[in-house]
């Protein structure tokens, strides 16, 4: 690629005007969608770093190479359990025992069911490839992971 492509400008989607849009579309239909979660890693990890980190990669590829990176989807599917309490624990909430018992962890606020997650990226991939784009999709967030490469058949990949 000529140092146009690599470097210079955003490559974000949501920044790009038209004609930055359509430059880039013509040069490498290539669009990289980062999906992650909202959910504790840890005290010392925000609590977007599965997507953040995917969004990172994808940065320095749509610089290096080309292409455009696509908004961050942060919902996905996650184990879930009914505490004796009544609340539903998600995620790591459930692996973050006091006592015994889970907690909600603050700043939680990412699980969708696995049929609605497969709804979005099948639309999201729609309209990607309506637009001209080959998709890559990177995701930190291992039960995503594994919806996703259950239902890659039907989502094209």
């Amino acid at each position: 690629m000529d140092s146009e492509m690599m470097g210079h400008g955003t490559v974000f989607y949501e920044e790009l005007r038209p004609d930055e849009f359509l430059e880039r579309l013509r040069r490498c239909p290539i669009a990289y969608l980062p999906l992650g979660t909202l959910e504790w890693h840890g005290r010392h990890l925000p609590l977007g770093a599965d997507g953040l980190q995917a969004r990172g990669v994808f940065e320095l590829l749509a610089r290096r190479v080309g292409g455009v990176v696509m908004p961050m989807l942060f919902l996905g599917p996650d184990s879930a359990h009914v505490g004796q309490d009544g609340k539903t624990y998600v995620g790591m909430d459930i692996f973050s025992f006091e006592d015994g018992h889970p907690q909600q962890l603050a700043g939680s606020a990412y699980h969708i069911g696995e049929d609605l997650f497969k709804a979005l990226l099948d639309t999201i991939l729609h309209n990607l490839a309506r637009a001209g784009f080959q998709v890559v999709v990177g995701h930190g967030h291992w039960p995503s992971i594994d919806a996703f490469s259950r239902h890659a058949p039907e989502l094209g990949g």
